[in-house]
């Protein structure tokens, strides 16, 4: 089996992220994502969160009836406490058609290739007027320096993204920005 690099950092990933300045950083990212999902209709029902990691963000979202913990790294899910929990990739769901009222995907899309795929692949596993809550990484300083340590991150701009998204099939619904990360909610289009 291939080593990628999750797998190497998934044991250091929930430590470094409790270190003061990506604390904060990370209060200030949850805070306006908190808000953001404020606006969600509760309770959310069948809920996907799509590059679960280890776990941190998934406190945002304690509404949903049922939640599903996906990540594309075997290393981060044995690090999951929660279940159910999936191992696959963003842009290739094991899911039927319309299973989910609502969809999390919080720091995954940086490391999406196939953004427009991603996005259609939300709006295929998401029932009619679900509401998907995502982030992304701009390409600011802060972003392009963690390429340096050899990262490989997709870093898209905001006009890009609410291109990829509506051609997808999904309404904006509202946005935030924090020092490296946007965060966005978005509805399914009507058919």
């Amino acid at each position: 089996m291939k080593m990628t690099s999750w797998a190497w950092k998934a044991p250091l990933y929930s430590r470094v992220r409790r270190l003061p300045f990506f604390k904060n950083l990370l209060a200030s990212e949850q805070k306006k994502l908190a808000g953001l999902f404020e606006h969600v209709p509760q309770p959310v029902g069948l809920h996907l969160d799509v590059g679960s990691g280890t776990g941190d963000s998934l406190s945002l979202f304690q509404a949903g009836k049922v939640l599903i913990c996906m990540d594309a790294s075997l290393a981060m899910l044995r690090r999951l406490p929660s279940s159910p929990k999936l191992l696959a990739r963003a842009e290739a769901l094991p899911f039927a058609a319309r299973t989910f009222d609502f969809i999390s995907a919080i720091g995954v899309l940086e490391y999406v290739a196939e953004a427009q795929a991603f996005f259609h692949e939300m709006r295929r596993v998401s029932q009619p007027e679900a509401q998907f809550i995502f982030t992304f990484s701009p390409p600011v300083l802060p972003n392009q320096i963690r390429r340096l340590g050899g990262e490989r991150l997709y870093l898209r701009s905001a006009p890009e993204i609410a291109r990829l998204s509506s051609q997808a099939g999904w309404q904006h619904r509202g946005r935030a920005r924090t020092f490296m990360q946007e965060q966005w909610l978005v509805q399914r289009a009507e058919d």
